[in-house]
């Protein structure tokens, strides 16, 4: 990193007082970036939420991510940490949607807003994850348009499950 910079090793450790200090700086101002604005329905901020969180886990820093929150429960406490750097703004952010959809009265009564947003957190991480050849090579619309359809499956079906 510091040679990418052009400075030598000691520079960094100026700023940074170890890798792991350095690593998770990195990941909090990449995570920093998601900011769902409100568009004033739910499905429109779940969608925006899915797709900022497959655009960053589809960016250069997503396999780092990826691989932390793989390696958390194998290994360190510094692992862990650097977890919870990464997962706080998208819990801010997830936080935000659903209380915007709870004063807007568009969660049904009895849905569990994380449960719509787990599912599509899910199914986002799976296709970044593992996605198969087709998705990989997916055009940028087709993606949308599956992130849409799975938001309104989410919604449906917690829909469902709240009112049976």
């Amino acid at each position: 990193i510091a040679r990418r910079a052009g400075v030598a090793k000691s520079a960094a450790y100026l700023r940074w007082t170890s890798p792991t200090d350095l690593v998770a700086e990195g990941l909090r101002s990449t995570v920093r970036r998601l900011h769902v604005r409100d568009h004033g329905d739910v499905r429109a901020d779940l969608i925006d939420l899915a797709q900022q969180f497959l655009e960053l886990l589809e960016s250069p820093a997503g396999p780092a991510i990826q691989r932390l929150w793989l390696e958390r429960r194998l290994s360190t406490e510094a692992a862990a940490n650097l977890v919870t750097v990464s997962t706080e703004e998208w819990m801010r952010q997830v936080a935000g949607v659903l209380a915007r959809a709870r004063e807007r009265g568009q969660l049904p009564q009895g849905v569990r807003g994380q449960y719509v947003v787990d599912m599509v957190a899910g199914v986002v991480l799976m296709q970044a994850l593992g996605g198969t050849r087709a998705w990989r090579s997916m055009p940028a619309e087709a993606k949308a348009g599956y992130l849409r359809d799975i938001v309104d499956a989410a919604l449906t079906t917690t829909a469902a499950a709240s009112t049976s």
